[in-house]
């Protein structure tokens, strides 16, 4: 028998009543859905910004490395021979550092013609070029320190890149150019003023990415003695890293140590004299 017409509109509504809680858990749903995409698109891009914002901070201080190199190969063409580590006075104090010795090279002859290389680097005579920040020495992911402070530290020694009191010529480097490490990155709490004769040893490239702050995540940029410029990890094993700083030891080296190598580069023993 057919419904009365009110009992029959009294079910429709309250089959109404019944769709609509469904229908608004669906469109939570939904939204929870929409906000959860949203949030993980705002998360992947945010990665994605951070990792571009990196590599180009990396790639400036390659760049940075790149005309470090540049300077010291020429350098060597004037004068036969890499430049000591530092200078020292008849005494054996040290007086001035390899960077300050590149740095007509480095377009910066106003800072060079002021230092009176007879006088330490921090004596009141050299204030001037004390004073004065040098952007290829400074490594612009280290916004906290201050602009005339440098990481970038050659390595120092008997057996590495650059002899402590004595040029280097060339032709001692006997090892693969390519994999005997010259200017390394080193950590934010071993940054010297860029005039100070202060270097890096084996030590200090060994503890590099243990506790200490690396300007950069997961490694640092480097220079090989062929004026390639790469970036080393910060989990290279200690045994690699012994081969990679010597000059003429004779190891094996893999062809390819470094995650990358960037593609600048101005091979110190191919390029004609000028």
């Amino acid at each position: 028998m057919p419904l009365p017409h009110n009992d029959e509109t009294m079910f429709r509504h309250e089959d109404q009543i019944s769709r609509g809680p469904r229908r608004g858990v669906r469109q939570f749903g939904a939204l929870a859905g929409l906000a959860v995409a949203l949030l993980a698109i705002a998360l992947l891009t945010s990665a994605f910004v951070a990792q571009g914002l990196e590599s180009a901070q990396r790639a400036r201080c390659a760049h940075n490395l790149m005309q470090i190199m540049l300077a010291l190969e020429n350098y060597s063409q004037r004068h036969g021979a890499l430049p000591p580590a530092y200078t020292v006075d008849a005494n054996g104090r040290r007086l001035h550092s390899w960077r300050a010795l590149i740095l007509d090279a480095l377009d910066s002859s106003n800072a060079y013609n002021s230092i009176d290389f007879s006088k330490p680097w921090d004596d009141p005579v050299n204030a001037q070029a004390f004073a004065e920040p040098l952007s290829v020495f400074h490594c612009p992911n280290l916004t906290d320190l201050p602009v005339n402070r440098t990481v970038y530290r050659a390595i120092v020694g008997p057996r590495n890149f650059l002899l402590p009191t004595d040029p280097r010529p060339l032709a001692t480097i006997t090892d693969d150019r390519g994999t005997t490490l010259a200017v390394v990155e080193v950590a934010a709490e071993d940054a010297v003023h860029w005039m100070a004769p202060e270097d890096a040893d084996e030590a200090m490239v060994l503890k590099l990415g243990g506790h200490a702050k690396l300007p950069h995540a997961d490694g640092f940029i480097v220079s090989s003695a062929d004026a390639g410029i790469h970036f080393l990890k910060a989990t290279t094993n200690a045994e690699l890293r012994q081969a990679l700083i010597s000059v003429d030891g004779g190891e094996i080296v893999d062809s390819n140590p470094y995650e990358r190598s960037y593609d600048f580069r101005i091979r110190l023993d191919k390029r004609p004299r000028r």
